[in-house]
């Protein structure tokens, strides 16, 4: 059997939205999304579908942006998280002291007696 003969096999949309499935475009977590029209379905339906280099270029354009820009998505979505928490935690501590009672005794107005300036009678 002679190896050297075999042409690789061409590109496939179903390879693409696998490539996509998997996690390995850095699009999306890694779970299967059931597809209405499944990738290429257009294209076929007008009579062009996509030729194999056409797939391979998207395939190529799409996992060039692998994971590795997933880890500055996941850290701009942290920041964001511990900023909820921190406004969150800062909402709470607001509302418990003005629940706890006054920020202090008022001033008396000028002009008024306070209760400790009565002599008693």
């Amino acid at each position: 059997m002679n190896t050297g003969d075999k042409k690789p096999r061409a590109d496939t949309t179903e390879q693409l939205r696998a490539d996509i499935d998997s996690g390995r475009t850095g699009d999306k977590v890694r779970v299967s999304d059931p597809a209405a029209a499944p990738l290429g379905t257009d294209e076929e339906a007008a009579g062009t579908p996509p030729d194999g280099a056409t797939i391979r270029q998207a395939r190529r354009q799409e996992t060039a942006r692998s994971p590795a820009n997933t880890d500055t998505r996941r850290r701009s979505i942290r920041h964001y998280q511990i900023g909820g928490v921190v406004v969150v935690l800062a909402i709470i501590v607001v509302l418990i002291l003005a629940f706890l009672g006054p920020w202090g005794e008022p001033e008396p107005a000028p002009g008024r007696v306070t209760p400790e300036e009565t002599v008693p009678g």
